[in-house]
């Protein structure tokens, strides 16, 4: 126990330093990479956020030999690049360790390549777009579909898909600023960066148009609180407001409407004055007090208070949502913490050791850290990630182990079965499985799905 502990220590202060090497030797990079905070760590290609919409693109570039990209997880990491693909360059000059490096859009994601893979004869300016100034915006709605959060689409600088007409990349749930929705049969004409540009029709949500201006990570949220009658036409809108103390109480009638909990109203007269995080909490933790909803709702719907000044109303309609869930019985709640057993014998535990490279295996119930995990959403994967030493768990046909966040088969869905189970499938299509049964100490492994019990667990929310 003290050898795993002292291990936990020292890779822990490996990577912080590994951390500050990056941040001081190669800050701008590391900077600039997006999907990157504490708790969404850029991922390969399949970042969190894509956001290579950012700036736009100034040149086009045919690779003409193999090379590498440099992407950023928890340190530099390699990608391949091959001869024939087509860059899209937005910055340049990124220096590090000796090295400069390309800003790059690739796929839709924003990545670095070594100068010493292009050349820069051939490289080729992308051309321009009009000014849009002047031009009047007709409409705001969104771009793509959000059930496939992992989708990007070039913009262009006329209705061309020509390389050199490329001049930027959103990704899904970005907000799109429509002059022409029909400007010819194949594109819509948008206002983007203060210039006129194309996307193709086909790439254009209009059902979803409700949700332009709300923050990414709370779009579907959003739309799925919509569809549970937890939100109305007045909150809709304005994502950015601050939420008032009359729309919070709005919002907690119509769940308790939705959940069948006892009806939450004030005792004086509410006013429209935009309450902080921390009267949020407060009236949240009086809603849950009088309608016996559980501390987990609480948890699941509370706001952190640092660095905010207000709780905006995207968020407020998120958090709710997610207490929702909890009564609900979803499962799928992104951070919340949870113990997890098999279908079998509820008297066991998942359990792992916050070291890189351990097992994930059965245990009595310890209350102790090395059983708590969580859960998070990334381009429409979840990943399972222990508390004790915040690695995530990878599918394999051996034992299932965990590892720093980053690799593709890490990537999980959540199936939800009849009985209130849930399974846990990766990204070949194998199921989590109990290589022992459901019996003291027994390693999990991924393998083709049956009817087995051994596949189904039970998730217990702390």
């Amino acid at each position: 126990m003290l050898m795993k502990r002292i291990n936990k220590m020292r890779r822990w202060i490996c990577a912080l330093l590994a951390v500050v090497m990056m941040v001081v030797t190669c800050a701008e990079p590391v900077q600039a990479v997006t999907g990157y905070s504490s708790i969404a760590w850029v991922d390969n290609l399949d970042f969190v956020d894509i956001n290579g919409s950012g700036a736009p693109i100034r040149m086009v570039y045919t690779m003409e030999k193999d090379g590498s990209f440099l992407v950023t997880s928890y340190a530099f990491n390699q990608e391949k690049l091959y001869a024939g693909d087509t860059i899209y360059i937005r910055d340049w000059n990124y220096t590090c360790s000796g090295k400069t490096y390309y800003g790059v859009i690739y796929k839709g994601r924003l990545m670095y390549v070594n100068k010493k893979y292009i050349n820069e004869k051939n490289l080729v300016a992308v051309n321009q777009p009009k000014s849009a100034v002047g031009k009047k915006v007709v409409k705001k709605t969104i771009v793509g579909d959000l059930s496939e959060q992992n989708n990007w689409f070039y913009i262009y600088s006329k209705p061309e898909e020509q390389p050199v007409n490329c001049y930027g990349v959103l990704a899904v749930g970005d907000t799109l600023e429509i002059l022409k929705k029909d400007y010819n049969s194949e594109w819509t004409q948008i206002k983007w960066q203060n210039r006129i540009c194309y996307i193709k029709k086909e790439n254009v949500s209009y059902a979803d148009s409700y949700l332009a201006g709300a923050g990414r990570g709370c779009m579907m949220n959003i739309k799925l609180a919509k569809k549970a009658k937890l939100t109305y036409s007045g909150i809709l809108k304005n994502y950015d407001k601050g939420l008032t103390e009359k729309e919070f109480y709005k919002l907690a009638a119509l769940w308790c409407k939705a959940t069948g909990k006892k009806t939450f109203a004030s005792s004086k007269k509410v006013t429209n004055k935009v309450i902080t995080p921390e009267q949020y909490n407060a009236l949240l933790k009086k809603m849950v007090n009088k309608t016996k909803a559980g501390n987990t709702v609480y948890k699941a719907a509370s706001v952190g208070t640092w660095d905010n000044e207000k709780v905006t109303r995207d968020s407020a309609i998120s958090q709710f949502y997610r207490a929702y869930q909890v009564v609900t019985k979803d499962y799928l709640i992104s951070g919340l913490e949870f113990t997890v057993s098999p279908a079998d014998n509820k008297d066991l535990y998942f359990d792992i050791w916050g070291t890189q490279g351990e097992n994930l295996y059965l245990e009595k119930r310890s209350g102790g850290r090395e059983q708590n995990f969580y859960m998070n959403c990334n381009n429409g994967f979840w990943r399972l990630r222990g508390c004790y030493g915040n690695y995530t768990i990878c599918s394999s046909t051996r034992d299932v182990y965990q590892d720093f966040v980053g690799f593709d088969n890490q990537k999980l869905t959540i199936e939800t079965n009849d009985d209130g189970t849930v399974s846990f499938k990766n990204k070949d299509g194998l199921y989590l499985d109990l290589i022992k049964g459901a019996v003291l100490h027994s390693h999990l492994k991924f393998a083709p799905k049956s009817d087995s019990s051994t596949q189904k667990f039970v998730i217990h929310y702390n």
